[in-house]
């Protein structure tokens, strides 16, 4: 297995000792059970706040999209509405007035 045994200074079960733990062949601490769940637990945590995180860029996003567009759409209806007004004035009509 490669293990090896060494020590360690830290806290388990809410008692902080020098304690003998194992470590991989590369020198790295083997976690115990609960070391392991908090870890995971971390990592799970995280990646819930970065999908958060992307999920309120994204609506952000959109939101700003459709800013956009309801911009665009506007000016859009402004310059159909010139351009209707343009026309009725080049035919002798008075836009404003009432038929």
């Amino acid at each position: 297995m490669g293990l090896w045994l060494g020590t360690w200074e830290g806290t388990i079960l809410k008692e902080t000792a020098i304690w003998l733990r194992f470590y991989d062949s590369s020198g790295n601490l083997v976690l115990l059970a609960q070391e392991e769940r908090d870890v995971e637990r971390e990592r799970a945590e995280q990646e819930r706040e970065r999908a958060d995180r992307a999920e309120t860029t994204v609506e952000e996003e959109r939101r700003k999209n459709q800013q956009l567009r309801d911009r665009v759409a506007s000016r859009n209806e402004n310059r159909v509405a010139s351009r209707n007004e343009n026309r009725l004035l080049q035919l002798g009509i008075d836009p404003d007035s009432q038929l």
